[in-house]
């Protein structure tokens, strides 16, 4: 069989568009460090993310501080982080579907954590519901936050979270694709000295839901 070599331009269009046509790519992407969070995503548009202390800390009572990056179908968040005024403070690692949101709550109002939405089983909320909220949370120390998602078919996945190497979520079975992750400090002040995402995730592209606060009566 003979070969018949192609032109340099075909070869060069042929490799964008396989570069394009990939819905995601392996590696890692710094969202924050040393205080640093410019990749760390608010919706108002020029809303400044304090940094203290080579730590940036996320304000905000009603919205949420999105990662910008559409995560793909196996991913790993790891941060680095301390909640200060956590007790009750409902204060969450955010998980994005569609227009819905999934939360992991580290201190809720009946003083335990919690998790809420589609993202998590009924399993899974029972047994979180029973989980007091570590006293070093509640301490305001610095702890490590670690979630894992495995898409394993459509609409099912493999999803788990530990903090400081202790598992307090571990499932397999239903869960939407997960399409961007954040975090929500609710009436605490969420203090960031790392956070990154590795596994597949395609940077950009993410616009943060804005949430309207209820009207004052």
């Amino acid at each position: 069989m003979n070969l018949i070599p192609l032109p340099f331009r075909h070869i060069l269009l042929i490799s964008v568009i396989l570069f394009w046509a990939m819905p995601s790519h392996a590696g890692e992407l710094i969202i924050v460090k040393k205080g640093d969070s410019s990749n760390l995503l608010h919706p108002e548009k020029g809303f400044h993310i304090d940094s203290e202390d080579g730590v940036a800390v996320l304000r905000d009572r009603w919205q949420t501080f999105v990662a910008n990056a559409r995560t793909g179908d196996e991913f790993t968040l790891k941060i680095r982080m301390a909640i200060e005024k956590a007790h009750r403070s409902a204060a969450t690692v955010v998980l994005l579907h569609g227009e819905e949101w999934s939360h992991f709550g580290f201190s809720g109002s009946e003083e335990k954590m919690f998790t809420q939405g589609k993202a998590f089983t009924r399993d899974t909320n029972a047994a979180i519901k029973e989980r007091t909220t570590p006293q070093f949370i509640l301490d305001g120390d610095m702890f490590e936050f670690v979630l894992t998602y495995r898409k394993t078919d459509p609409g099912m996945a493999d999803l788990d979270i530990s903090i400081n190497g202790e598992s307090f979520v571990h499932q397999s079975g239903k869960c939407p694709p997960i399409d961007a992750v954040g975090l929500r400090p609710w009436i605490s002040d969420i203090r960031v000295e790392a956070m990154t995402l590795g596994g597949k995730f395609e940077q950009g592209g993410v616009k943060p839901k804005r949430f309207d606060p209820p009207e004052k009566k």
